[in-house]
């Protein structure tokens, strides 16, 4: 499928305006007990640590360059990149993407997926 927009541009704690491909953003997390505060969200790469999102609204992300059909909900706090799905586990309800982490090593992590969202996870996965 062609993507309208290859790159977004994104405010990090310490640089404005990265020039971010797309392809490279694994998921967004809102999660507050992952480290997240209000307005900023933390933000995954398959390539480089995690990020820092300054002033990001996950209802806004859309106006950002995110596509809905890209970036789908997985849970109140989680947007995750469809194609970087691994795994959707139904017995725990979780999927599994492969992301950078803090380490500097690559990490699978094992994201909730909430009830109102199952059914968008398994039609992708078909």
């Amino acid at each position: 499928t062609a993507k309208s927009t290859k790159f977004i541009y994104l405010d990090f704690n310490d640089t404005r305006r990265n020039k971010i491909k797309i392809d490279d953003i694994v998921y967004l997390c809102a999660d507050k007990a992952s480290g997240a505060e209000s307005n900023n969200k933390l933000i995954y790469f398959t390539a480089k640590r995690p990020e820092t999102l300054i002033d990001f609204s996950l209802i806004k992300m859309e106006d950002k360059g995110f596509k809905k059909e890209h970036f789908i909900t997985v849970h109140r706090s989680f947007r995750v990149n469809a194609e970087k799905i691994l795994r959707y586990n139904t017995h725990s309800h979780e999927v599994n993407v492969e992301v950078f982490g803090f380490s500097g090593k690559q990490e699978i992590h094992s994201l909730p997926v909430s009830e109102n969202y199952r059914n968008d996870v398994l039609k992708l996965k078909r």
